[in-house]
């Protein structure tokens, strides 16, 4: 493990980063839905469906991968091989989803849906550079490049309100153009994050020795994220196809606030322990063939899971008693009546969040097939979950089905996580 000075280093770099990221989330939500009604705001929100899917699809996968293998590159003296392999890993990655997506939009053309066509387009372009910035932002972070991936994650946030503001106050407002500026964002950040992974120390060390191959070992590691990823997405997106469905699209924009408020913030805190504690963990446990070594990386995760717990019930309260004066404080009058639901949001976050954390035990002992059944069950479990809660209750009963969807995931994956723990002592 690290020494406490350099843990409390990295931990101020990744913090800022998520403040960063946070509160230009916040900010862009307060400037989308100051210049557009609801039910222009919901349709925004859906249209960004299109590039989630293609995340938890094909780029979530290797992102995974990229993060898991680069400490057990290092040790190998092989991070030349290992750049090369990433770099063809996430290029077939991004060729796929311009396959499936470019494809779809033609399709939607020679049916005169351009409108619908176009937004396909732009998605699948920001799907295609969101995945290279998810590639390189994770070689960075898995070499603790942490003010680095900080800065790029901060100037992605804020460039998107500058680009956002003037295209809807200078431009006639469409859904495809603002995605478009999210992708001028994007690229930059990518090409910025390219330059600074390719420069990484110990490459030019290993090029001339390097003669490894790990484009197979991480696609195997990938495949199964891929496997679970259209269901995953179906659970993540279905609360908000369903309330389009049932209640229009005034009703997804207004949960799309509570969402972002309360939702978001506690999976970018989760997000901010995760990039700290992953690399550091994998690199405790190396290539997991070490049962010392994984038994300590394990036991940091249950710490870190209890203290998740306890803070997503303060923040629960926290929420419950002050969610009126937050939504003044960010959003317009319009969207106050929902304000009442944040704590139910919150709960269900910091309870999935609190999953996922437990999740990077398994990913570090390479133990990725062990959570593919909750996942394609609870995926699937979420999905009716949701149908059924706005059928019955609107917003009201979507937020319901979230937080019995938390509950189960994470009681599920804390179970998995204690019998391969059991296995493994036997």
């Amino acid at each position: 493990m690290p020494s406490m000075k350099l843990l409390v280093g990295e931990s101020s770099w990744i913090i800022i980063g998520q403040l960063l990221s946070a509160g230009g989330a916040l900010v862009l939500v307060a400037v989308l839905t100051g210049l557009v009604d609801a039910s222009v705001y919901g349709e925004l929100t859906l249209a960004l469906t299109i590039t989630a899917l293609f995340g938890q699809l094909l780029t979530g996968g290797v992102v995974n991968a990229v993060a898991r293998y680069y400490s057990v590159a290092a040790e190998a003296n092989s991070l030349s091989g290992y750049m090369s392999d990433v770099c063809r890993l996430a290029f077939y990655a991004a060729l796929l989803v311009g396959i499936i997506g470019y494809g779809a939009s033609l399709f939607l053309f020679y049916f005169e849906y351009k409108k619908y066509a176009e937004i396909v387009v732009v998605t699948t372009l920001y799907a295609q550079i969101s995945g290279y910035v998810g590639v390189f932002s994770g070689i960075l972070n898995a070499a603790r490049k942490r003010a680095l991936v900080a800065l790029h994650s901060g100037f992605d946030a804020w460039f998107k309100i500058l680009v956002s503001f003037l295209i809807i106050t200078y431009f006639d407002f469409s859904v495809a153009v603002v995605i478009f500026g999210y992708c001028i964002s994007g690229f930059l950040v990518a090409i910025s994050l390219l330059f600074f992974s390719s420069n990484l120390k110990g490459l030019e060390l290993s090029e001339s020795l390097d003669s490894k191959s790990w484009l197979r070992e991480m696609y195997v590691y990938s495949l199964p994220f891929s496997l679970w990823g259209g269901f995953t997405w179906l659970q993540q997106v279905s609360d908000r196809w369903a309330l389009r469905f049932f209640e229009g699209d005034y009703a997804v924009g207004g949960y799309a606030v509570v969402y972002q408020l309360g939702y978001v913030p506690i999976m970018l805190i989760s997000n901010m322990v995760v990039m700290l504690v992953a690399p550091i963990l994998f690199q405790v446990a190396g290539d997991a063939k070490n049962s010392a070594r994984v038994s300590r990386a394990g036991s940091y995760i249950w710490m870190l899971v209890m203290v998740s717990l306890l803070l997503t019930f303060m923040a629960s309260v926290v929420a419950y008693l002050f969610h009126d004066f937050i939504f003044t404080l960010v959003v317009s009058d319009e969207y106050r009546e929902w304000s009442y639901l944040l704590c139910g949001v919150v709960f269900a976050g910091g309870l999935f969040a609190s999953g996922q954390i437990l999740t990077v035990k398994l990913m570090g002992e390479f133990k990725v097939k062990n959570i593919a059944v909750v996942k394609i069950v609870t995926g699937c479990l979420g999905v009716l979950l949701n149908l059924g809660g706005a059928y019955l209750a609107g917003v009201d009963g979507v937020v319901i089905s979230m937080g019995v969807f938390s509950v189960i995931y994470f009681l599920w994956v804390a179970v998995i996580s204690i019998n391969v723990d059991a296995s493994d002592e036997v």
